[in-house]
Order: C-alpha cells, then sequence, then structure tokens
C-alpha cells in the first residue's frame, strides 16, 4: 500500500503556485460559494502583502450561479481561509486526500 503522507498545515506560509484549499470565514447568504470553495482546489497567482485579504487565489470550472462572485476567476482570502496547501510537485496525492472528503471516502 501507497503511504500517503499528510500535507502541511501552514508550518511555512503559501507561495505563488502553491495549490490550496480555502474556508471562507465570512460566511455569504450563498451557501453555493462557500461549498465550492471549501471542495476545489485553486492556485495562489499573486500575493500582495500589505493588504487584508494578500492571497490571490485563481479557480477554474466555477458554476454560472457564482461566477459573477469572482473577477476573472480569482478570489481574495487571507492566510487564516488557507486550510492546506500544496506544492505543484505534490498536487497528484493533494487531489486524492480532496476527492476522498469530496466524496466522503
Amino acid at each position: 500500500m501507497k503511504y500517503i503522507k499528510t500535507f502541511e498545515t501552514l508550518r511555512r506560509k503559501p507561495k505563488v503556485g502553491d495549490y490550496v484549499r480555502c474556508q471562507e470565514q465570512i460566511y455569504s447568504t450563498d451557501n453555493g460559494i462557500c461549498l465550492f470553495i471549501k471542495s476545489n482546489i485553486g492556485v495562489i497567482v499573486n500575493i500582495k502583502p500589505k493588504v487584508n485579504h494578500p492571497y490571490f487565489i485563481k479557480y477554474i470550472n466555477i458554476p454560472a450561479n457564482i461566477e459573477q462572485r469572482f473577477v476573472d476567476g480569482v478570489r481574495e482570502f487571507s492566510l487564516e481561509e488557507i486550510k492546506r496547501f500544496a506544492t505543484a510537485e505534490e498536487i497528484e496525492e493533494y487531489e486524492m486526500k480532496q476527492n476522498a472528503i469530496k466524496y466522503n471516502l
């Protein structure tokens, strides 16, 4: 059986290019966006350290009903909202873990 390692829980800060799973701290009245963000992996495309939500995370395949909540597929998050992250090399194992969570495996 292949060993699946545990992913970093913010021992280091995420960098541009890292794949992340987030959970918004400010809950919207629209549960669709919260569910989408919680169950999908995004990629950090930019970091602006001097703002409240410095991590700009890009998502793909955004449903049409929540697409207006993103700017070109990008949404801003704080460090506290990033729950897990992985480098590009670790993404395959990260996606397996995310799918297990998504489908309750």
